[in-house]
């Protein structure tokens, strides 16, 4: 605070290298390796920056400042994409799509009431926001969505980029499930799997909204996929 103004700034800085994502498909196995364990080493250090509360949402917080538990804050999360959903005057295909996802989350929202509390999130991180040098990790860029949250809910771009990635010619499973079991050696986190459909179907369905209706082809059949249990067979087979 100067002179009783709020002054925002930004600290930048340049990372040499490439997108993770342009040279995926010339790294070996060992580069994937290395490149797996400096991520989850940086995803460590970033959270433990803690925070008090919870930012509620994908890429931009729906729901800031959250002084409740993470499970309240998603079942506010939720009403909000379903009430959006609805306020599209979807086809009886989505309707029904949203209706499945609604008995879902309302069956498997227990499994949010594990908390390990507000920390640091990219929240966006996937592999076009990593940047490699000389088949090196190098740094992580596009900071402008980070905010609180559960350290699980970094992993879901991750993920998704790997279960569904923007060509058939690219498989990154490889290094999210090398990832992902280094995560977790650390922490024990009860019915992840059901979470990691929670946290994607939200982001679907709101990906249904922000379009208006237009990306409603592209993500039904995914969301379908995460409904039948996809997402949940791929996760316990990697634990």
């Amino acid at each position: 605070m100067i002179d009783g103004s709020r002054i925002y700034y930004l600290i930048l800085d340049y990372i040499q290298g490439l997108e993770l994502l342009s040279v995926y498909n010339n790294l070996t196995p060992i580069n994937i390796h290395d490149i797996s364990m400096s991520i989850s080493e940086f995803l460590n250090n970033l959270h433990r920056i803690k925070g008090n509360k919870y930012d509620i949402g994908h890429y931009i917080p729906i729901i800031p400042n959250h002084d409740k538990s993470w499970k309240v804050g998603h079942e506010l999360y939720w009403d909000y994409v379903y009430n959006n959903v609805t306020g599209l005057q979807p086809d009886d295909g989505l309707v029904k799509l949203l209706k499945a996802a609604d008995g879902y989350f309302k069956e498997n929202v227990s499994s949010l009431d594990y908390e390990g509390g507000p920390v640091l999130l990219h929240n966006d991180f996937h592999f076009k926001n990593i940047i490699v040098k000389n088949n090196a990790f190098a740094g992580v860029i596009d900071w402008e969505c980070s905010q609180y949250g559960e350290m699980d809910f970094e992993l879901i771009h991750l993920l998704h980029w790997s279960l569904y990635p923007p060509s058939k010619d690219l498989n990154m499973t490889v290094m999210f499930n090398s990832v992902f079991r280094e995560q977790m050696k650390s922490r024990e986190i009860p019915m992840i799997e059901k979470r990691f459909t929670i946290y994607m179907l939200e982001h679907d369905f709101m990906q249904i909204v922000w379009s208006k209706g237009n990306k409603t082809d592209e993500y039904m059949p995914r969301i379908r996929s995460w409904l039948d249990g996809k997402l949940e067979e791929y996760v316990r087979n990697i634990m």
